[in-house]
């Protein structure tokens, strides 16, 4: 098949499936800057809604909102690069976006701002990279299973205590260069390493849990107020840098940084 024939998929209940002689497309673009919902498929390049399988791009430049409005689909990666663009879950508060592979932030916003009052949106994915943008993630589940990997842009839980309050888990975190993780509100929950090694102040208003936390000594950790925690687990908590505020410590403290109040 050559280069300039057309590409056909076909659809069936677990995704997309080879037919005979056909060429499945692994790789679909946002169509073009407009605002619209991920559901239609007249917003893709391909016309097809991605699917399992598919690599999504959102990269045309311009200032538009794409809004996820499906239930359970599944895509192999997500990709957003576009400056001036909004990727937001919809507001009805039951939205789950599974990324198989990696969910890459590189330009933009990527926000769950539900107003629903028992929010159940949910972001899964095997790994998040951040390079630049921003994710407010405001209630709902955001689970990485591998590492979350802020090098730049801003990552921060946005939204208010109590049962709606976000939710962040991850097998790893990592948050370097001029990387920003700011709390306001929620939970995090790292299975392995939290390493802040990054140039801005890092604020914690909530409950952060690793099992061993380390803070670099390019950067500074603050604990915004007397109900915010900070807990390691066995491996404990190493200060290089600098570890601020009024909050509570749980864990063996260790490092040549600074304690401050």
């Amino acid at each position: 098949m050559s280069p300039s024939s057309i590409y056909t998929t076909s659809v069936c209940g677990t995704g997309l499936a080879d037919t005979a002689g056909v060429t499945t497309i692994t790789t679909v673009s946002w169509a073009t800057a407009a605002t619209g919902n991920w559901s239609a498929g007249t917003n893709w390049s391909t016309g097809t809604v991605p699917a399992t399988g598919f690599d999504a791009l959102i990269p045309a430049t311009g200032t538009y909102t794409v809004t996820y409005d499906q239930t359970s689909p599944s895509v192999n990666s997500l990709t957003l690069s576009s400056a001036n663009t909004v990727f937001k879950f919809s507001r009805n508060g039951n939205a789950t976006l599974t990324v198989q592979n990696t969910l890459s932030l590189a330009a933009g916003t990527f926000s769950n701002s539900s107003s629903a009052a028992a929010s159940t949106n949910v972001l899964s994915a095997g790994s998040f990279a951040e390079s630049g943008g921003i994710v407010t993630w405001q209630t709902g589940l955001f689970a990485i299973a591998g590492t979350v990997d802020v090098a730049g842009g801003t990552f921060q839980t946005l939204g208010n205590a109590g049962p709606n309050a976000p939710n962040v888990t991850a097998g790893a975190l990592s948050v370097s260069g001029t990387g920003q993780f700011n709390m306001v509100n929620g939970t995090v929950t790292v299975a392995g390493l939290a390493q802040f090694n990054a140039t801005p102040t890092q604020l914690i208003t909530g409950l952060l849990t690793a099992g061993t936390i380390v803070v670099g000594a390019t950067d500074t950790l603050d604990l915004n107020a007397a109900s915010d925690t900070l807990a390691a687990g066995a491996g404990g908590l190493s200060v290089l840098g600098t570890l601020a505020g009024i909050g509570t410590i749980a864990g063996a403290i260790s490092g040549t940084g600074t304690l401050k109040a």
